[in-house]
C-alpha cells in the first residue's frame, strides 16, 4: 500500500513539534514558580539559587520516575497501603498525589469557599442568581465535602463500594 504525503506535511508536522516543545517548556516554567516562589519566601533565598534548588529536585524525581519504568532494581519497592500493593518509588508518587493530594485539595477548597469566604465575596466572583448561588452554597457546604470524603476512603481501601 503506497502513501502519498501532504504537499508541506514536513514543514506542518516539524513546526507542530517545535511549537510542542515551546509549549512543554513554557508549562515547566510556570509548574516550577511556585516551589521557587516558595523557597524564596519561607527559606530567604535568591531567585537563583532558589531556582537551581527546586529544578534539580524535580528532575531528580522525574529521575525516579523514568527508572521506576525501566525497573530498575533500586526503585522497586513492595509497599503495603489499604487496598493496594505499591511496587515501585513511581507507584508511590502516583498513589501520594492521585490518591492522597488531589482528593485533599479538592475537599480544602470545597471547605475554604463554602465555609471561609464571605457570602458576598462568593456571590460576587460567581455573578449568578440567588437561588442559583443558594443552591451552590448548599453543594460545596454540605454535599462536595461528604462526597469527596467518600471518594478518598474508597481510593485509598478504607472503603470498598
Amino acid at each position: 500500500m503506497a502513501f502519498s504525503t501532504m504537499p508541506g506535511g514536513v514543514l506542518v508536522g516539524t513546526a507542530f513539534f517545535v511549537m510542542l516543545v515551546i509549549a512543554a517548556f513554557t508549562s515547566a516554567i510556570a509548574m516550577i514558580e511556585s516551589a521557587v516562589a516558595f523557597l524564596e519566601e519561607k527559606c530567604d533565598w535568591g531567585r537563583w539559587k532558589a531556582t537551581i534548588v527546586a529544578i534539580a529536585t524535580l528532575w531528580l524525581l522525574g529521575q525516579v520516575t523514568i527508572y521506576s519504568f525501566a525497573g530498575a532494581p533500586w526503585t522497586q519497592i513492595d509497599v503495603q497501603v489499604p487496598g493496594k500493593l505499591l511496587g515501585s518509588w513511581f507507584d508511590v508518587i502516583d498513589y501520594a498525589t492521585g490518591s492522597v493530594l488531589l482528593p485533599l485539595g479538592g475537599l480544602l477548597l470545597a471547605l475554604f469557599s463554602g465555609w471561609v469566604m464571605t457570602r458576598s465575596a462568593s456571590q460576587d466572583e460567581l455573578d449568578t442568581a440567588p437561588m442559583i448561588f443558594r443552591a451552590w452554597l448548599f453543594m460545596v457546604r454540605w454535599f462536595a465535602p461528604v462526597i469527596i470524603i467518600i471518594i478518598f476512603l474508597q481510593l485509598v481501601g478504607v472503603l470498598n463500594l
